[in-house]
């Protein structure tokens, strides 16, 4: 549904438009005509959640999300069902002890002014004087306290009721709070805003007090229990400081590490002399093996005599066989190898000759003695100093075991410290908070009664009245058009209905006889009248450029409008001098019959087992069965049957075979005349004929009748609906297929067309 389609909808219906918020804002006018003036008084107060000018008992910082949640915490606590129940004790205070003036008066009617006696008002100022003071709310489960909810009820106190006029608000970006009360007199919305702010205070002032109390003793506690821990702990060091007798172990500790440094040098010299001597007595050791290895050079020197002489003979084979031998040129490469390995065994026992040169055997022999006398020494030099080193290190590690336990003892005596100066400063601290425990909101601002009343924004209402009577009455419509399932349009039509559509004909209010002086007439008539003709011409076109001349009209059920679309082509058709014969098949309402031959009881019509009405030959014989009737009327033959059956009608353009109106089907009715045939002879005589079938829906008689037709139209009524049972219909047409025409669809409201 597109934009222009909903403007055209809602003109249509501009009178619905006008009319209903005509009437909402005639009804807002009179509800409001007696609004009660309202006044309104204004209090503020001071938070001080953003600013940093009072005292600071701590190093915190103010911080913006921080500053946005206490705004919202105190809004929702000041308008808390408590916060506002003392606000509602003061009220009553106010009204039944402390003025004379009171804010209210209870209507004598009411039921509350009946549990309002003497003796009751005292007994309920007692009852809010200790709630007041214990600031606690009124409970239901208490029959006093229910009969006081009652009262105040009736007041108009209670807290449910008072947050109605009540607003409380943080004014935009500042360090302010709002709080605003409406009500009938100007000096009760400044006590309430007054008395409000004062209770939250009072609240507040209490809570913080009643935490900081808590605080303290919590603190305090804990202050105690470490400055006991920090007592033991000191005495406990003191105490093995007495026991051991040494006042410090730092000096000894010193000593005893300097003697086993030097030890552990002394080892380390030793270590280091014992090491030399190892390598000169393998040095001695290695020149003696050396003079007694000499014998092998002369042995050398043989071996490669003897190898260059067989280089030298394979030398000569090689040439004189042209150096072409391979085998002998591998020999001689692996003599040449022979020879550079006893080369090199020469001249390492060269070199170790002569590194041996200048002792004798017997002097070498004395040196490796002399080295290990004085590796024996070093030796025992080193074991004299790890047995020193043992001794050391056994009363080192008693000494190492008293001074680990007493760095722990002072370890522990430095952590107790720490403790009790924290636990010391931290209950300072919430002493200091203690001391100004009182909240930061202060009422800077007292609320003032108003001498003038608040606009009563009557004329808003009603205006918002009728704007939004206009807005939902059109929402309204649009909602019913757009669940509106009827076939009242051909848009509407080709999307619910699987058919073609051949001709749609607008809504007019005419009657059945009044058609052929609708058609006779040829002033200028109506525009509903001269569009009605328009789409009948188009109907008209749609079946004249077409070969089929038996037309059956019919309709999936009943007040579609079958008999008046008969009618109206017939009309239309018979001013072209179209010929035409109408045959009511319609057995179960012969509503055409009816219309076209109105009291003309010398007409033949058809009837089950016999063909003439009001005959004497066949009224005769009415007790035996059809067939016998039939017989005794031989000379009735097919043809005298067709032209006697055959009516005019008061135009000369159109004939009308009718019926009686019966029961029984088609089949039933034509059974023992060859229906088929008549309709051959008769299609010679008229350009047209139309015959008309009962709804598909209920009988099935235009089932029966589709053989006889060379077309046939459905006709819908734009005011159907299509349900399950039609489209077991539709289901049926479309499967006649080429014999389907199509759909009229009739009655559309000539409005909906220009959609």
């Amino acid at each position: 549904m597109d934009i222009l389609i909903i403007f055209r909808l809602l003109f249509r219906k501009i009178w619905w438009l006008v009319i209903i918020p005509a009437v909402i804002i005639v009804l807002a006018v009179v509800l409001t005509i007696n609004m009660p003036l309202k006044y309104q008084s204004t209090a503020q107060l001071a938070t001080g959640f953003t600013q940093e000018g009072q005292i600071q008992v701590t190093d915190e910082r103010m911080n913006l999300r921080d500053a946005g949640v206490k705004f919202s915490n105190l809004v929702e606590t000041m308008t808390s069902e408590l916060i506002l129940t003392l606000c509602t004790y003061k009220l009553a205070l106010h009204d039944w002890k402390e003025s004379d003036v009171p804010f209210k008066t209870l209507d004598p009617d009411d039921e509350a002014a009946a549990l309002l006696t003497p003796q009751s008002k005292e007994k309920f100022i007692k009852i809010i004087e200790e709630k007041y003071e214990k600031m606690e709310l009124l409970s239901s489960y208490s029959a006093e306290d229910q009969m006081l909810i009652e009262v105040l009820a009736g007041y108009g106190y209670l807290s449910w009721q008072l947050i109605e006029n009540l607003s409380v608000f943080r004014v935009r970006d500042t360090d302010y709070v709002k709080v605003q009360y409406l009500s009938s007199n100007p000096i009760m919305s400044a006590f309430v805003v007054n008395n409000l702010s004062k209770e939250y205070i009072r609240y507040e002032n209490s809570l913080n007090k009643n935490f900081s109390g808590q605080s303290v003793d919590f603190f305090r506690k804990q202050f105690a229990a470490k400055e006991q821990a920090l007592q033991q702990a000191t005495k406990a060091y003191n105490d093995f400081k007495t026991a051991t007798g040494v006042l410090s172990y730092e000096g000894q500790s010193d000593a005893r590490i300097t003697q086993v440094s030097e030890y552990e040098l002394m080892k380390e010299n030793a270590e280091s002399e014992i090491s030399r001597l190892r390598l000169s007595i393998a040095d001695v050791n290695r020149r003696l093996s050396q003079l007694n290895s000499g014998d092998n050079r002369a042995e050398i020197n043989g071996k490669i005599v003897e190898i260059r002489n067989k280089i030298d003979q394979l030398n000569e084979q090689y040439r004189q066989s042209g150096s072409t031998d391979t085998e002998l040129a591998n020999s001689i490469k692996d003599l040449k190898f022979q020879l550079q390995v006893q080369m090199t065994q020469l001249a390492d026992q060269e070199a170790l000759e002569g590194a041996g040169s200048g002792y004798t055997k017997e002097q070498l022999e004395q040196q490796r003695d002399e080295y290990q006398l004085a590796l024996q020494v070093e030796r025992n030099k080193v074991a004299q100093i790890n047995s020193k080193l043992r001794q050391l290190g056994s009363n080192m590690s008693g000494f190492a075991s008293n001074e680990a336990r007493m760095e722990r003892l002072r370890s522990e005596l430095e952590n107790a410290k720490d403790e009790y100066n924290e636990a010391q400063s931290r209950y300072n601290t919430e002493l200091s908070k203690a001391m100004v425990s009182e909240t930061s909101v202060k009422l800077i601002i007292a609320g003032q009664p108003n001498g003038n009343p608040e606009s009563s924004k009557r004329w808003i209402i009603v205006l918002m009245a009728g704007v939004a009577s206009f807005f939902i009455c059109a929402f309204v419509i649009v909602i019913m058009e757009f669940m509106d399932a009827r076939l009242k349009t051909p848009v509407q039509f080709k999307k619910l209905v699987n058919m073609n559509l051949i001709g749609t004909i607008p809504f007019i209010p005419i009657k059945d006889p009044e058609l052929p002086l609708l058609f006779k007439n040829n002033k200028v008539e109506k525009p509903e009248r001269e569009t009605f003709k328009h789409f009948l011409r188009k109907l008209r076109y749609e079946m004249e450029r077409k070969d089929d001349s038996v037309y059956l009209i019919s309709s999936n059920k009943q007040g579609e409008g079958k008999t008046f679309i008969i009618l109206s082509l017939a009309f239309s058709l018979s001013l072209i001098k179209k010929k035409i014969l109408i045959i009511d098949t319609n057995f179960r309402n012969n509503a055409l019959t009816r219309i076209l031959l109105p009291d003309q009881a010398d007409r033949k019509r058809i009837k089950a087992g016999q063909f003439l009405l009001n005959s004497p030959d066949f009224n005769r014989e009415e007790g035996k069965d059809a067939k016998y009737q039939k017989s005794e009327n031989k000379a009735d033959t097919d043809e005298e049957f067709v032209s006697g059956i055959v009516s005019p009608t008061a135009h000369r353009q159109i004939h009308i075979i009718g019926n009686t109106g019966e029961q029984a089907s088609p089949s039933e009715i034509f059974a023992g005349r060859d229906f088929q045939n008549m309709i051959k002879q008769l299609k010679l005589n008229y350009d047209y004929i139309f015959l008309e079938g009962p709804s598909l829906n209920e009988f099935s008689d235009t089932r029966e009748l589709i053989e006889y037709s060379d077309k046939v139209v459905t006709v819908f009524s734009a005011d159907s609906v299509i349900k399950q049972i039609d489209r077991e219909s539709l289901e049926f047409l479309n499967g006649i297929k080429d014999k389907l025409s199509g759909g009229v669809l009739n009655k559309l409201d000539i409005k909906d067309l220009k959609q």
